[in-house]
């Protein structure tokens, strides 16, 4: 948050699935909106709308363990942007093949690559190259 804040930011919505954050959001960013929100819970543009001009998911998209729900919810992220619209991911991208950790998905890059595609998303940028 003091991210878009800083960077000047007016119009800002944020989702979480705790409750006790988003209490702790309002009182410390008062400005913007917040929203208790479960991101496997389908129809996200019903919930916020739609025509955004940026989404950023950092570090929860592991949290959807079902591949088809991660699908699906990379779905419902196009969905709230405007045609240009960016989504910003933060993750950890494997170079191999996915791990589960029971409440968590560590997904590959390539995984990543495909769903984005098919979701209709252009990647303009990835992680940096490992040397």
């Amino acid at each position: 948050m003091d991210f878009w804040n800083t960077q000047g930011v007016t119009d800002y919505l944020g989702i979480d699935l705790s409750e006790r954050a988003i209490d702790g959001l309002k009182r410390r960013f008062p400005q913007y909106r917040f929203l208790q929100r479960d991101l496997n819970d389908p129809g996200l543009a019903n919930a916020v709308g739609v025509a955004y001009d940026c989404v950023s998911a950092i570090d929860v998209l592991y949290h959807v363990i079902d591949d088809e729900r991660f699908r699906a919810v990379v779905a419902d992220l196009a969905s709230v942007l405007k045609p240009d619209g960016l989504l910003i991911i933060h993750e950890q991208f494997l170079h191999g093949p996915a791990r589960d950790h029971g409440y968590i998905r560590w997904r590959s890059l390539r995984h990543y690559e495909e769903v984005l595609n098919t979701a209709g998303f252009e990647i303009l940028a990835g992680p940096p190259s490992s040397s």
